[in-house]
């Protein structure tokens, strides 16, 4: 990747976490990527707002996480999806 791809993609990240933070959303961290940068954020009402929304979920012997991302202006916003039932957090299903 040369510098101008990097100078992009930061612009790219910079406008996406602008629009975030403007719509009330709090931004955890940006993580690069060669194709698209990755925004972590925190999980709101507003994220479930988000039209074309993909959930996924992961088990381990440490519980279930569930996941909400959804792609706009050529970033991926990711975010982690609370617990129904947060005394089922950390046990195995």
């Amino acid at each position: 990747m040369n510098a101008v791809e990097r100078l992009q993609l930061a612009q790219v990240a910079d406008y996406c976490v602008k629009f975030l933070k403007a719509s009330g959303i709090k931004v955890l961290r940006v993580e690069g990527d060669t194709e698209q940068p990755r925004i972590i954020v925190k999980h709101n009402a507003m994220c479930d707002r988000f039209e074309g929304i993909i959930l996924a979920y992961e088990r381990s012997q440490h519980g279930e996480r569930r996941y909400g991302w959804v792609y706009r202006f050529g970033c991926q916003i990711k975010w982690a999806v609370p617990a129904e039932n947060p005394h089922k957090v950390g046990r195995a299903a």
